[in-house]
């Protein structure tokens, strides 16, 4: 179950941190801001062992046994642990081979609107000769 569970996390969280990876603008950004997920991750961190501390621990009832037990604090504990695996999806390391040579943002969104060189929309298709 516990698979499962966490193939159907990743799978949303790449889905929530899609835009990270496909505008390159943002990406862009993300990849010049790289410290954000890990402090995202040190954050997911400390909130999954402040869900253990005595003050935010929650009284859970087990009608099997008819008593009561103390559990973890769900929201902070799951919390934390999505917060975690989104910033291990979403970390680019600053290693300088990854980075493009040309780093303006601005002249890459740019240059991805220009035309194709060489096309002329009036001259006719090329069609290979039938023999």
């Amino acid at each position: 179950m516990g698979a499962i569970c966490t193939v159907v996390a990743i799978i949303i969280l790449l889905v929530v941190g899609l835009p990270i990876r496909m505008m390159k603008k943002v990406n862009l950004w993300w990849k010049d801001h790289w410290w954000i997920a890990f402090i995202l991750g040190t954050l997911a961190f400390a909130m999954m062992c402040v869900s253990w501390m005595p003050q935010f621990r929650i009284k859970m009832f087990d009608p099997e046994t008819g008593s009561q037990f103390d559990s973890f604090h769900p929201v902070l504990s799951i919390g934390g642990w999505m917060l975690t695996i989104f910033s291990v999806l979403h970390f680019y390391p600053p290693l300088p081979w990854l980075k493009p040579k040309n780093h303006n943002a601005e002249q890459d969104v740019a240059a991805d609107r220009q035309p194709l060189p060489n096309f002329n929309p009036n001259r006719p298709a090329v069609t290979r000769r039938q023999d």
